[in-house]
Formats: structure tokens, C-alpha cells, sequence
């Protein structure tokens, strides 16, 4: 039972947002449609992006937590 949750979990990670837009700039990469720079850039921003995001809906989300505590 803990082997298939495990690979469902892997099944899940791996398509997550940052992982398809990972394969989809490597496989530009490697057809040349893009350089070694903009490979980097894309890949750079997309994970910054999702973890920064991450972190504000973390913050909103314990703000909303405190308030429904005070009510």
C-alpha cells in the first residue's frame, strides 16, 4: 500500500507546473530554439515565480487564520 502511494506521489510531482515547463525549455533547448541563457532565464523564473507565490498564499492564508481567530 505505502509503494503505491509513493508512486502516486511521484506521479503527481512530476507533473507539477515547474517540472513541465522545465521539460518543455529543455526540449526547446535541445532542438535550438533557444540558447543556454534563455533556457536558464525561463527555468530561473518559473521556479522563483511558483515559490514565490507559494509564499504569499502561505502568508494571506495565516493572516485569514488570525482573523477567524479574533471574531
Amino acid at each position: 500500500m505505502m509503494i503505491k502511494w509513493r508512486l502516486k506521489d511521484l506521479a503527481e510531482k512530476l507533473l507539477s507546473f515547474k517540472f513541465v515547463m522545465f521539460l518543455i525549455t529543455t526540449l526547446l533547448r535541445i532542438l535550438g530554439f533557444v540558447g543556454n541563457a534563455e533556457w536558464l532565464t525561463v527555468t530561473t523564473i518559473v521556479i522563483t515565480g511558483r515559490e514565490i507565490s507559494k509564499g504569499i498564499n502561505g502568508f494571506t492564508r495565516g493572516k485569514n487564520e488570525e482573523n477567524l481567530g479574533c471574531d
